[in-house]
């Protein structure tokens, strides 16, 4: 596993998701309204779908991001200013609409190294996402593409 460092504000508690056994994110859940009120990741762990971590609060507009079986998450884009302002993922396959606003003063990006995957979060967050990190594990052989 490697950890890639949070990104953003400087504000915010900071949480890890919790990754031993992680095999793969089949879920993303996100909120957002002018800014990413929320993330969490629904992933197989040990063979068993689970929750992993909400960071953030409970504002904006709920919004799913389903995996394919055969999809994998490759990375995170986005603006940020104090707090992250919005979030593009990008998978194997293909890049999600852009969820949160239009604000922030800097890009930031955070991508898993070739034949690997984000499989968790590492964020500043309250009522808000603050600044957001990434976990990453190599991607199981079956999946690679």
């Amino acid at each position: 596993m490697v950890e890639i460092n949070p990104i953003g504000g400087s504000g915010g508690t900071l949480r890890k998701d919790p990754t031993d056994g992680v095999e793969k994110v089949i879920a993303v859940l996100i909120s957002a309204g002018l800014l990413l009120d929320f993330v969490q990741f629904i992933v197989r762990q040990n063979g068993i779908p689970q929750s992993l971590v909400q960071h953030g609060g409970d504002g904006g507009h709920f919004t799913p991001f389903v995996l394919a079986d055969d999809e994998y998450l490759t990375g995170i884009t986005g603006r940020y200013g104090l707090y992250i302002d919005s979030i593009t993922l990008h998978t194997n396959t293909r890049i999600s609409p852009r969820f949160g606003g239009r604000g922030g003063e800097r890009e930031y990006e955070i991508h898993a190294n070739a034949g690997e995957q984000i499989v968790g979060l590492w964020c500043r967050s309250d009522r808000y996402i603050d600044a957001i990190g990434a976990i990453t594990a190599r991607v199981p052989y079956r999946h690679v593409t």
